[in-house]
């Protein structure tokens, strides 16, 4: 209500205030939530001592199962399930709401654009799935391994390598920039968590805790390591930056291919197509067309390299909106100028 231009004299107002201060509460949530993830699992992260002893380790005052580690504890549980699941639950709602179409979808979704404006439509909700990897990260890795134990350092790495998997795989940002970057950013996560882990092994074979011969089979030198990994990153960065720049050049060229006399050809295409032929004829003439015209991976819904599947794409939508029957040609036409 403070962001409201004026008194609040209305509900329509007070609407429009509620509307603006979405922006701000996102950008909070999304800046806070590892910060007080962390914080907040803390507080069951124990350290054990001799003598049965157990201390908190964020603070060693506190005696891990006692009156006031619980009221302690009480007070994380109650960050967990409000900041930790309840906000972004309540965002991912408002999320689902705006994309089904009401009639104050599109205001609502524009309110909502930090979360879904740098992806794809296809992954509008992929912010969720980078706040479940930083639960993972932050938060029950904490909670269930012991620190600085190597089962800990290992499922890290297992959580870092399918979230790159992931992101390989889907390519939810918009530009080609960030899904490289993301991937790069991942790629050298994954290096990280796996190059702990094998410092952590080298410090059993350091610290006289293996036999001889486990020691000869287990052993690893931590300069060679180091020196492996750090060759291994700098290459990976390297060819990062040279894909990056061939995909960028190609981009610009299917995007210099997209003209007139392309348009053209789609329209003899489309013409060709009677209202009452059967939907593969219709799909292997689109098909042709695609085929030979790469710029087809500048439209929003269509996927690269599969002429087949953007033809298939491009049809079902239009079934969708409007039966072939009743001016699909025109609209097959329109959607590809969009």
């Amino acid at each position: 209500l403070w962001l409201a231009p004026g008194p609040c004299t209305s509900w329509a107002v007070e609407v429009e205030a509620l509307y603006r201060t979405l922006y701000l509460e996102q950008l909070v949530s999304f800046v806070s939530f590892p910060t007080v993830s962390s914080i907040a699992f803390s507080a069951f992260e124990c350290e054990h001592f001799d003598g049965g002893l157990s201390l908190l380790k964020a603070d060693y005052h506190i005696q891990c199962h006692s009156a006031r580690w619980a009221g302690t504890a009480a007070l994380a549980v109650g960050a967990i399930l409000l900041h930790v699941f309840l906000i972004p639950l309540c965002f991912l709602a408002l999320l689902v709401h705006a994309q089904r179409g009401s009639s104050d979808a599109s205001r609502l979704h524009q309110a909502m654009g930090f979360l879904h404006a740098p992806y794809q439509r296809h992954s509008s909700a992929w912010e969720f799935v980078e706040m479940a990897k930083k639960l993972l990260l932050v938060g029950f890795a904490r909670v269930l391994f012991e620190a600085g134990s190597i089962s800990r350092l290992l499922i890290a790495s297992i959580i870092a390598l399918c979230s790159l998997t992931f992101l390989t795989l889907r390519r939810p940002y918009l530009t080609i920039q960030n899904n490289y970057l993301n991937v790069a950013l991942n790629f050298a996560l994954a290096c990280i968590l796996l190059l702990c882990v094998g410092f952590k092994m080298g410090e059993l074979s350091d610290d006289g805790a293996l036999s001889s011969e486990y020691r000869h089979e287990f052993g690893l030198s931590s300069i060679l390591m180091s020196g492996v990994f750090g060759a291994f990153v700098v290459s990976g960065a390297l060819l990062f930056l040279v894909f990056l720049v061939l995909e960028v050049r190609e981009e610009h060229r299917r995007a210099s291919l997209l003209s007139q006399s392309d348009l053209g050809r789609l329209q003899q295409v489309c013409s060709d197509v009677g209202p009452l032929l059967q939907s593969g004829d219709i799909i292997d003439q689109l098909t042709d067309f695609f085929a030979g015209n790469k710029h087809t991976a500048d439209l929003a819904e269509l996927e690269f390299g599969q002429p087949e599947g953007a033809a298939r794409d491009i049809y079902h939508h239009m079934r969708v909106c409007d039966p072939l029957a009743d001016g699909g040609k025109e609209r097959i036409i329109a959607e590809v100028e969009a």
